[in-house]
């Protein structure tokens, strides 16, 4: 006898292909359903009990690239597209750990409870792409049958510009205005003190630049539109680099930045800028996490081909932010400001043909990590 299939969350049970093939004959016999659905620009699909696709409308068509049904029919939504975590249990889409956070599953099974729902939902597919969905599901009988309208409309753009005017309205915003506090001192100062004011607006500046070439470089990588710039140099080089620039950023006041001790040092060779980009994302995102007086602390060590940097502070990641951690527009710092954790996960992985991870617990603290191969060919 086989053993059912495993889920964490949602229920695992699969239709049988009878069932199927009724489900989609009572369907093909109300031809205003096709029509309706068919005429709709957002992408529809007809969901049975058990959460499989036996209807999908033109846009969803279009959307899984003109596919026939047939090649979706008793699938679910996230395995019809692509999820990452679709596959992660035997028991398919909705089963996982990740899928309890999952904004698609959630709206269908609340929907099979109280007759609709509307949430958002945020995907990452297997090929690296990213989707921002809302979905609203809400439930439709067919004779005794009981089915689920689940429509996805894409507001992955909506999002995108909340996140940037976050960015834009609310930090840089900030920046200038430190920026006019300095300046508007330095006007005052004793001639004593005038370098070191001008010393601090420089650097105000230089990350004023460096917010605003970030999310210029975010577009074009999920545009495939970057290009590497390779060259060599040293792992301990690039580690001092972007612990200098953060103890001067306003989110280190307070804390400290330490490169461990047991630090290897090597030659990279590879595109040093989006490879700081990554680690200053990474540490930004601890000096963050951390209080004051806190320690974030950097590392790297090397291992058969490849170099490791490491980015650990005190603090650790609740299970419901785990699950969510790379995820466009998902971010522990409020709604709006995602795009961090996942921009490093996008260049590592795109562009720099590394791997990150993370590890995090209450004895441990949460340490971020990044491997990378120590040479990359130009025309990658």
């Amino acid at each position: 006898m086989q053993e059912p299939a495993r889920t964490y969350f949602a229920p695992a049970e699969r239709s049988s292909e009878e069932d199927l093939v009724f489900q989609i004959k009572l369907i093909a016999e109300l031809p205003i359903v096709h029509n309706l659905f068919d005429s709709m620009p957002v992408m529809v699909a007809l969901l049975n009990g058990n959460r499989e696709i036996v209807f999908a409308n033109l846009a969803f068509k279009k959307f899984l690239n003109n596919s026939n049904l047939s090649e979706y029919i008793g699938q679910r939504p996230g395995e019809a597209i692509g999820c990452l975590h679709s596959d992660d249990c035997s028991g398919g889409c909705g089963t996982s750990q990740a899928c309890s956070v999952c904004g698609a599953v959630n709206a269908i099974l609340i929907s099979q409870q109280s007759g609709s729902a509307n949430l958002e939902c945020r995907i990452t597919l297997k090929n690296g792409d990213a989707l921002d969905l809302m979905i609203m599901t809400h439930q439709y009988k067919i004779g005794n049958v009981e089915f689920t309208i689940f429509s996805a409309s894409d507001i992955s753009s909506q999002n995108r510009r909340k996140s940037l005017e976050r960015i834009f309205f609310h930090d840089l915003l900030n920046t200038t205005g430190a920026l006019k506090g300095f300046i508007e001192m330095l006007s005052q100062a004793p001639e004593n003190e005038r370098d070191d004011y001008i010393r601090f607006s420089k650097n105000i500046i230089d990350h004023l630049i460096e917010e605003i070439t970030a999310q210029k470089e975010l577009t074009m990588a999920e545009d495939n539109e970057l290009q590497l710039n390779i060259s060599a140099f040293t792992s301990t080089e690039l580690l001092k680099e972007v612990s200098a620039l953060y103890a001067k950023h306003m989110v280190s006041l307070g804390k400290e930045i330490i490169i461990s001790n047991g630090t290897d040092n090597c030659v990279i060779t590879s595109d040093k800028g989006m490879m700081r980009r990554v680690l200053g994302n990474l540490v930004k995102n601890a000096l963050e996490a951390s209080d004051e007086k806190d320690k974030v602390i950097l590392s790297c060590s090397v291992n058969n081909g490849h170099v490791e940097f490491s980015v650990w502070n005190k603090s650790i990641i609740p299970l419901s932010s785990k699950l969510q951690i790379f995820q466009r527009s998902f971010s522990t710092k409020g709604k709006g400001r995602g795009l961090g954790t996942y921009s490093v996960k996008l260049l590592t992985e795109r562009y720099l043909m590394g791997k990150v991870w993370f590890e995090t617990g209450i004895d441990t603290g949460t340490t971020f990590r990044v491997k990378y191969p120590l040479e990359i060919a130009q025309n990658n």
